[in-house]
């Protein structure tokens, strides 16, 4: 974005706004070493302003406090109200200045305005700084499991998506579902069992709605969902739900997260008969005479 120019002590003072050039106004009210923007801002009255008025404005510290790297161009930025605490603690003089002049501006009553040329590279320069830290975002997201990410995106954390949810039909787009693996078939049925005898049939989740038919077995309105991802599929990492509580759970979400350890120690406590899973024995080489069977169990 362009930025326009205040005149203080024949020194440009950029201002982009509502944010003032808080380095222009040290080098205005004499560029005391000791007084730079970064010391200043690590006081603890000046962090404690700064987040007050990021509370009062509802916004990012990085919205009204920002610092620009730079060796000969380097610059601290800052909201009016936090450039109006730190010309008090520059001098009464730029105080009062900035108490009238940038204050008149802001309301539209601006005094020895006078038109900044294109920064085109400062603008560019800012677009770079905004696309790395998107990049970085992206990139640590992307070390995670990619069907969580879809997943949170798709119902569970809306702060994520409210902040970048241009990157939404992008996600859909590309990231493909990760294949799920079955669980085992003991494992499934001893969930059954437990859906049945603890729930009556019922959705262990919301105790809502029916998953399974009167002969207890499942009917269709259920789904399988993993925990925390879907190659993950031992007895204590998925629960068997419905299809509406399948789309609005979330496995970082503490309410859901209590509800399903719970469960799975209930599950826990069910037990399987063992003659509908037999075990399989090895293939023995000779057959013992004594032994009267037909065949070996495979």
């Amino acid at each position: 974005m362009s930025a326009q120019v205040l005149k203080f002590h024949n020194t440009e003072i950029r201002f982009r706004d509502d944010n003032l050039c808080l380095t222009d106004l040290w080098r205005a009210a004499g560029a005391d070493d000791n007084k730079r923007p970064a010391l200043w801002g690590r006081q603890e009255n000046a962090r404690e302003f700064i987040d007050h008025m990021s509370l009062v404005l509802n916004v990012r510290i990085d919205h009204i406090w920002n610092s620009e790297r730079g060796r000969y161009d380097g610059a601290t930025w800052a909201h009016f109200q936090i450039a109006l605490k730190y010309a008090s603690y520059l001098s009464p003089e730029t105080q009062e200045w900035v108490g009238t002049v940038v204050r008149a501006h802001i309301e539209g009553r601006s005094r020895a305005l006078v038109p900044a040329a294109p920064r085109i590279l400062t603008d560019l320069l800012d677009i770079a700084k905004d696309t790395n830290e998107r990049v970085i975002d992206l990139k640590s997201h992307l070390k995670t499991n990619t069907a969580e990410i879809k997943h949170e995106i798709t119902v569970g954390n809306f702060e994520w998506r409210d902040k970048y949810g241009e990157l939404t039909d992008w996600f859909r787009k590309h990231i493909p579902d990760q294949p799920r693996r079955p669980p085992k078939a003991k494992d499934i049925e001893q969930h059954r069992l437990a859906t049945l005898h603890l729930c009556d049939g019922k959705c262990p989740r919301c105790l809502r709605v029916k998953i399974l038919d009167e002969r207890g077995q499942w009917n269709g309105l259920q789904e399988l969902d993993h925990r925390f991802g879907r190659g993950n599929v031992l007895l204590h990492e998925f629960w068997i739900i419905c299809c509406d509580c399948h789309l609005e759970t979330h496995p970082n979400r503490a309410e859901d997260r209590l509800q399903f350890d719970a469960w799975i120690q209930r599950v826990k406590t069910i037990t399987i008969p063992t003659r509908s899973f037999p075990m399989k024995h090895r293939k023995r080489k000779g057959r013992d005479k004594n032994d009267d069977r037909t065949g070996n169990l495979l």
